[in-house]
């Protein structure tokens, strides 16, 4: 029985060499800071919670929880919706839009980085906050770690919330001209 040799189409093995093959690594890595992130989670509230009632916990865990389950979204389920979207379209990706995706997708991950971490800071604060000895206020920790200047938490986190709509959207738009041609 003979082997027929499969034509492999430049573009597409382009385009899963330089962009598909990444946004899949970057998905698996994300599921596994996900993982990490809710032993974190567990782990670092623990000692915080001892004093505190039931409603407490909750209360004061809550951002640090929104933490853990954004890392799932952010990082796993996003990464590999792009990925799903872009293979579903790879016969029409020419090497300028791949080249393209690749810059969103770069950009993407600095934004989605860059906003996980300031959420995961204010939920760590969250928690901190209502330790009767250790406890400071998010403003507080602002203070000490912005010099006192507590907008810049605010713009910095404004930037990379837009940013990250803002290349899903592009991404998106790329995909669509590449479906039309």
């Amino acid at each position: 029985m003979e082997k027929t040799e499969v034509s492999k189409d430049p573009k597409i093995e382009f385009l899963k060499k330089n962009l598909l093959y990444k946004q899949v690594k970057f998905a698996l890595y994300g599921l596994i800071f996900m993982l990490i992130m809710g032993v974190f989670y567990r782990e670092f509230s623990r000692p915080f919670f001892k004093d505190l009632s039931m409603e407490d916990q909750i209360f004061s865990g809550y951002m640090l929880s929104l933490a853990h389950g954004h890392s799932f979204s952010l990082f796993f389920l996003i990464p590999l919706g792009l990925c799903f979207f872009t293979f579903l379209i790879a016969d029409k990706m020419d090497k300028e839009k791949t080249d393209k995706l690749i810059k969103v997708f770069r950009f993407y991950m600095i934004a989605a980085i860059g906003t996980y971490f300031l959420l995961l800071y204010k939920g760590v604060v969250h928690v901190v906050y209502f330790d009767p000895v250790a406890g400071i206020s998010l403003q507080e920790a602002d203070e000490m770690l912005y010099g006192a200047n507590i907008m810049i938490r605010s713009l910095i986190y404004s930037i990379m919330h837009v940013s990250f709509g803002v290349t899903i959207v592009w991404y998106a738009r790329i995909l669509g001209k590449s479906m039309k041609s």
